[in-house]
């Protein structure tokens, strides 16, 4: 099984305001979809009788049952035991700022441990251990840039990211691919922050119209910094009570405690989550689920993970390109989030991430 992460460079939607047509009359409004998935709100999701579930999936590994995805092999139980063993952490954000060095020793002590066990590491588990140092030298890049107040946010945790997910198996070459899709007669252009793709053999058929890069879509990410104004408001008045000023830390780690102090966020909140769920929808064409009429995706917020799930009404796909009929519809799946520096949330997600890696070669075999 091969799998290829494509680094996608774009521009941040700066503004989810629903004025999205400005200039443009009432009637062909209420058609216009925005050429770009950046551009896109709530107000365009509506009109594409997309939304978000009502409730919160469970787990992440409960979100990837909804799409058949295979439970572990003992192999990758063993896998999913060895990392779990060698990143032996648990913390959060206020911990790091609480102690910068101590944080950064405790990095570089595990980083040190992973490089000495070269010779006693299992071969299957190689790159694992090659990969989880690279984890967390990213760790510790994070761990200056608060330190020292830099304004890194987007690549330091796309970073982490990455990393994160080439520990668990989803890695591969940077190949660049733009995705383009036809909504409502325009097309409409797509470009997440990572796309971990697959060889689609078993698919060749349902995709060669479609996929001219001979490769499946298994999940795409994307790396989100912002929240509705809504939200900071509520979390301000919040924490009004407990915190005070402090003009030592700047203006962009103090959005980012903000989100920190939040234990539930849900995705509509994120600034850019309409993007993401636009995302999803041009990938599904793509997708190695497309026969569940599905696609998978991570939002990454800090250091925290929300996996997704889109799933479209059976001929949503086959009306899209020319007009939606009312019955056709979509609806996207969510976690909660799980922090990659919380023992506990990091095991669940090393678990899912696991099986996603492993989901090609077994949908392979259940083909032939």
């Amino acid at each position: 099984m091969s799998a290829s992460i494509h680094k996608r460079q774009r521009r941040e939607n700066s503004d989810d305001s629903d004025d999205e047509w400005t200039g443009e009359s009432s009637g062909s409004s209420q058609k216009c979809i925005p050429h770009d998935t950046s551009e896109w709100t709530d107000n365009t999701l509506r009109k594409l009788n997309i939304s978000w579930h009502q409730t919160i999936t469970n787990s992440p590994n409960e979100l990837l049952d909804l799409v058949n995805v295979p439970i572990l092999s003992e192999e990758l139980e063993n896998t999913s035991t060895y990392i779990e063993n060698k990143l032996d952490f648990d913390m959060t954000f206020d911990d790091i700022d609480l102690d910068f060095k101590a944080v950064y020793d405790k990095f570089s002590g595990l980083q040190q441990l992973l490089r000495n066990s070269a010779g006693e590491t299992p071969s299957s588990f190689e790159p694992v251990r090659t990969y989880g140092i690279e984890f967390l030298a990213a760790l510790k890049k994070l761990v200056v840039s608060r330190a020292y107040a830099l304004n890194s946010y987007k690549a330091s945790f796309l970073t982490i990211l990455e990393s994160f997910c080439k520990m668990c198996q989803l890695f591969g070459s940077n190949v660049y691919m733009k995705r383009r899709c036809k909504i409502h007669g325009q097309e409409v252009n797509s470009k997440p922050d990572l796309v971990f793709e697959i060889d689609n053999s078993p698919f060749e058929t349902a995709h060669k119209l479609e996929n001219f890069s001979g490769a499946s879509t298994l999940c795409v990410a994307e790396v989100k910094k912002h929240i509705h104004s809504k939200v900071h408001k509520k979390r301000r008045e919040t924490s009004s009570d407990t915190t005070s000023d402090n003009s030592d830390v700047n203006k962009d780690l103090q959005e980012t405690d903000a989100i920190t102090k939040v234990s539930l966020i849900l995705p509509y909140e994120i600034n850019g989550s309409s993007q993401h769920a636009g995302q999803l929808l041009l990938e599904t064409k793509h997708s190695l689920f497309l026969f569940s009429k599905a696609s998978i995706g991570i939002m990454f917020t800090e250091t925290k993970v929300m996996m997704t799930c889109l799933k479209l009404s059976r001929n949503y796909l086959l009306h899209m390109e020319k007009g939606l009929n009312e019955t056709d519809s979509g609806i996207i799946y969510y976690t909660k989030m799980y922090d990659i520096l919380k023992a506990e949330d990091r095991k669940e997600l090393i678990t899912a991430l696991l099986r996603l890696s492993c989901c090609a070669d077994a949908i392979k075999l259940t083909k032939t």
